[in-house]
C-alpha cells in the first residue's frame, strides 16, 4: 500500500514525456503547446501499483465517481470550445473528468543511475463536464509503447515516460481541434509531458524504487501536464446545431425570396 503519510515536495522536476518520431520538415519548425491540465485535488494524482508483470500507471480515481479524477483543463491556442482570436479569449481552463491508464511491458532496468520501467497501451482522457453543443470530448491520446525512466530514491533528477508513434499516425483526437492529416498537414511530431511533484514510493522515500520482482515499486505524486504538436492543430470542427457560414446564408436567402411568395398564396 502507498504511504500518503509521508508526502513532501521533490527537488526538481520529475515529467512525463510522449513524442512522436519527429522529422525534419522545414514549414513544422518546433512543437508548440496546445493545450495543459492540473489536478484540483491537492491530495496525490498520478499513481503507479505494483503488481509484476500486472503493474500499472494511472491516476488516483473517485469511487463515488466512477474511478474517474477531476482536473482544471485549458486550451492554449484557437478551438472550437472557447472560441476567439486571442490567449485572453480561448485560453480559459474548464473543469473534466479524467482517466489515464498503462500498464507494463517487462521487468524494470538499472543502468547504474537510471531506472527504467517499459510502459504500454498509454490512454487518457479528457470529458468536459460542460458539453459545448453535445461535445465532451476536449483530448484523448493514445500511444503503444513507452519508457518511463528516471533516478533512483534519493537521487538527484527527474523521472520521464518517452512514447513513440509511426510519423503520420496521430496519438490525439478532439471534438475541439483538428488533428486529421490531409495533403497539406502532416503530424510529424506530437508530445505529452507531466511534471510531477510528491513523488512519494512505498517505502516512505522520495523517488523511484526497484521491487525485488524486478518492476518499479509503487509510487504517488502530484502533477500537471502540457500537451504539444508539430504543426499546431487548428480548431475542431464546427460543433453540432451550428450551421456552416454557407448555410445559414441560404436559409436567409430562403426566407427573403420565400416570404413573399408565401404571402401571395395566402391572399
Amino acid at each position: 500500500m502507498i504511504n500518503l503519510a509521508t508526502k513532501a515536495c521533490v527537488c526538481g522536476v520529475v515529467g512525463v514525456l510522449a513524442s512522436t518520431v519527429a522529422l525534419t520538415v522545414p514549414a513544422y519548425a518546433q512543437l508548440t503547446t496546445f493545450a495543459q491540465f492540473l489536478s484540483i485535488d491537492p491530495d496525490p494524482f498520478f499513481q503507479f501499483t505494483n503488481n509484476g508483470a500486472n503493474s500499472t500507471f494511472g491516476l488516483f480515481g473517485n469511487p463515488t465517481n466512477g474511478g474517474l479524477s477531476e482536473t482544471s483543463f485549458a486550451f492554449a491556442t484557437p478551438n472550437g470550445y472557447f472560441p476567439g482570436t486571442n490567449r485572453f479569449q480561448f485560453g480559459q481552463s474548464t473543469s473534466a473528468q479524467t482517466s489515464l491508464t498503462a500498464g507494463v511491458s517487462g521487468p524494470a532496468t538499472f543502468n547504474g543511475s537510471t531506472i527504467s520501467q517499459g510502459l504500454q497501451n498509454i490512454v487518457v482522457r479528457f470529458t468536459a463536464n460542460n458539453p459545448v453543443n453535445g461535445l465532451t470530448n476536449l483530448l484523448s491520446v493514445n500511444f503503444a509503447n513507452g519508457v518511463l525512466s528516471g533516478k533512483p530514491s534519493g537521487g538527484a533528477g527527474g523521472v520521464s515516460v518517452s512514447l513513440s508513434n509511426p510519423v503520420g499516425v496521430n496519438a490525439y483526437q478532439s471534438d475541439f481541434l483538428d488533428f486529421t492529416n490531409t495533403a497539406n498537414r502532416t503530424y510529424v511530431s506530437e508530445q505529452f509531458a507531466i511534471s510531477l511533484s510528491a513523488v512519494n514510493n512505498r517505502s516512505g522515500g522520495i523517488g523511484l524504487t526497484l521491487n525485488q520482482d524486478g518492476y518499479v515499486d509503487s509510487f504517488s505524486a502530484n502533477g500537471t501536464g502540457t500537451f504539444s504538436s508539430n504543426p499546431v492543430p487548428p480548431s475542431g470542427h464546427t460543433p453540432q446545431n451550428v450551421p456552416e457560414p454557407i448555410t445559414a446564408g441560404l436559409l436567409l436567402t430562403g426566407l427573403l425570396f420565400g416570404w413573399p411568395n408565401m404571402r401571395s398564396k395566402n391572399k
